[in-house]
């Protein structure tokens, strides 16, 4: 299987229009990941970046990264985006936009490294246009940088891997360039963790056959674990805090695997079905074509079955551990098997009859078919896709009285609110909880104290308990209440 992976394009080769089409996807793809790239309100986990990279010292966000339940790699570089460019939507989303924008060609080539040219294209249509990749480009969080670090691991570890199975020693660009990589994807994300040992895993196990391929196997994973080390403490660390305080994540319900299948192809479940007969439709032609040649027993090897491996294998793991042990499956977190998606796609297209034109017909659609969900089913780039704390904070802010209003707040964490208060260069702040009914206690009595003219309550990402909202009405009079996506705010007065 590996032996038929390897292709070996260290520059871009191809007929002018091939290039041209090449350019205009990544074109494409740039433009559609910074389109609108500051438009929308950062939501709670962006939000969540911007205060554990808010912090004085590189000390002080390990610190905060140790308390968290991620690796320090994303924090760490945006602590310096926030300490060198600055801390606009804008910025803080800049270098997932900018990893987002790289990995369109970057899947180009190992579409190219695997299958030819024309497979690299097509995924990198793919790659272009699907949602995930895109929103999550548009995110102040570790995702995109996640999927460029996956990307780059898979182009290194292609060649890799054959020449520790053939017991020879790999070049030093490909040594060094898979061990940085890896070890990139290791520092974003437990998920690259754990993609970086499967591959291992994949490469390993044919190398046992000879001993000089396992030896180069346990050097090279070996340097992959030694940059590790300093990290290995805050790991163990964070392991033991949330065990202790128990996760968010929910237990993994039986229609996880079609959520998850779903979330690859724009939650769409008619826009996965038309995957899901290409992927049957490759894998009967490829029956068909190994039994008419006689080369059935060539199939396990064929570079097909890795990729499912690397679409499936990911879900199948977290999800056995999340019932088993602990609850780790999300969907933002395979997106790590999302080249692989691409890649069958593309392998998909270029196996339908119809010969080059037809084919070329077939991708085309595709991604239009993509592209117009995205922007029109979806509402991507026209109705807000992220919870409007910034909305919410600026319409308390216009409507306020400064000096006479009091705000209560209901989110993770109240600096939320104030990132807005503070950059909208408004004097109110939110300084009083009103998550649950017991904390309202402290509201009436700072009411009493203060006697404001106006009391604020504005909740965002999170949902007060049912009797919070009742029994401000019940002690005020409700002036006002306005609904934004994830969030709301109402106005109260004394005199209830």
């Amino acid at each position: 299987m590996l032996r038929r992976l390897y292709r070996h394009p260290h520059v871009l080769r191809g007929s002018g229009l091939h290039v041209a089409l090449l350019c205009l996807i990544v074109i494409l793809g740039s433009v559609l990941r910074f389109c609108g790239l500051g438009r929308e309100s950062l939501w709670n986990d962006e939000l969540a970046s911007w205060l554990i990279g808010n912090q004085p010292t590189l000390s002080g966000v390990l610190d905060e990264v140790a308390a968290d339940i991620h690796p320090p790699g994303y924090q760490i570089l945006l602590y310096y985006v926030q300490q060198h460019l600055g801390e606009t939507e804008f910025l803080l989303r800049l270098p997932s936009a900018l990893a987002g924008a790289v990995a369109v060609p970057l899947t180009y080539l190992l579409g190219r490294r695997i299958y030819s040219g024309r497979e690299g294209l097509i995924s990198c249509a793919m790659m272009a246009v699907m949602w995930a990749p895109i929103y999550y480009s548009q995110e102040a969080r570790a995702y995109s940088l996640l999927l460029l670090a996956v990307l780059a691991a898979a182009y290194f570890w292609v060649p890799l891997a054959r020449s520790l199975i053939e017991g020879r020693i790999p070049e030093l660009t490909t040594v060094f360039g898979y061990i940085l990589c890896a070890a990139a994807a290791c520092y974003l994300h437990y998920f690259g963790l754990l993609f970086v040992a499967l591959q291992g895993a994949v490469a390993a196990l044919p190398a046992l056959r000879n001993l000089r391929g396992l030896a180069l196997a346990l050097a090279i994973y070996g340097a992959v674990a030694l940059t590790y080390l300093p990290w290995l403490p805050g790991m163990l660390y964070q392991l033991e805090v949330s065990s202790e305080r128990g996760g968010w994540i929910p237990a993994p319900e039986p229609a996880a695997a079609p959520d998850f299948a779903r979330f690859l192809f724009n939650g769409s479940a008619w826009l996965l079905a038309v995957a899901l007969a290409l992927f049957g439709f490759l894998l009967a032609r490829s029956l068909l074509s190994a039994a008419k040649e006689g080369r059935v027993a060539d199939l396990p090897r064929s570079p097909g079955l890795l990729l499912a491996l690397w679409l499936s294998g990911p879900f199948v793991i977290a999800y056995a551990a999340s019932v088993l042990f602990s609850p780790i499956l999300t969907e933002r977190n395979l997106i790590i098997s999302l080249p692989a998606a691409c890649l069958l796609l593309a392998r998909s297209v270029t196996r339908l009859p119809g010969g080059a034109m037809g084919q070329s017909a077939a991708a085309l659609g595709l991604a239009g078919v993509f592209l117009a969900h995205l922007i029109f089913s979806l509402d991507y780039y026209s109705e807000p896709q992220k919870t409007q704390f910034r909305e919410a904070a600026a319409y308390i802010a216009a409507n306020g009285m400064p000096g006479e209003a009091v705000v209560v707040g209901c989110a993770h964490r109240l600096e939320y609110f104030n990132y807005y208060f503070e950059r909208g260069g408004s004097p109110l702040r939110v300084r009083l909880w009103g998550c649950r009914e017991e904390q309202l206690r402290g509201l009436f009595r700072t009411l009493e104290d203060r006697e404001p003219r106006q009391i604020w309550y504005i909740r965002a990402d999170r949902l007060p308990e049912e009797g919070v909202v009742r029994a401000l009405r019940r002690e005020l009079e409700p002036a006002g209440h306005r609904e934004f996506e994830g969030a709301e705010v109402w106005l109260f007065k004394e005199g209830g």
